[in-house]
């Protein structure tokens, strides 16, 4: 590689740095040790809160309308569908909005083309399974997958654990 194509690639790693940067701070929140792939599609952004240590990986999708909060040390899969936006089921309401935010607590796992609707909390340390669609809440230290996603293994050994499947 000569001089002249070590300047350009040096210069693109730049560019692709600088356009990262940007979006981030777009964000309402946004910790240390973020990546966000830059084929992720987030809106809006200013309704997304991101912790510490985020991975976000390519081609998902995140509409944070009714607002979505990643805690830190959290990994999302690629593929990944996460929306705090909804319609109403009624025919004649269906052009409104309903807004219910999404949080991804503390170092939870999002599975390849999983699905989070509005209104869901992934508990700590839980594990989405790849392809879920996750309709309701999931307790801490859990591992949940299927459509809709069930929990399937408890994660946490000690008696008395909330996380039942």
């Amino acid at each position: 590689m000569n001089i002249r194509q070590r300047l350009l690639l040096k210069l693109g790693s730049l560019i692709q740095e600088a356009e990262r940067s940007w979006s981030l701070s777009k964000l309402r929140s946004c910790g240390s040790s973020v990546r966000i792939d830059r084929r992720v599609f987030i809106w809006p952004e200013e309704q997304l809160d991101v912790g510490n240590n985020v991975d976000i990986n390519g081609y998902t999708t995140i509409y944070a309308g009714g607002g979505v909060r990643i805690s830190d040390n959290v990994l999302i899969a690629a593929n990944c569908v996460i929306t705090s936006v909804s319609h109403p089921t009624a025919a004649d309401q269906r052009r409104q909005l309903v807004l219910s935010p999404v949080e991804l607590l503390d170092n939870c796992w999002i599975g390849a083309n999983s699905v989070i609707l509005p209104g869901v909390t992934i508990g700590k340390n839980s594990i989405v399974a790849a392809g879920s669609v996750v309709t309701a809440s999931i307790p801490d230290n859990c591992i949940c997958a299927g459509i809709p996603a069930k929990i399937v293994r408890n994660l946490n050994s000690i008696e008395g654990s909330s996380c039942t499947p």
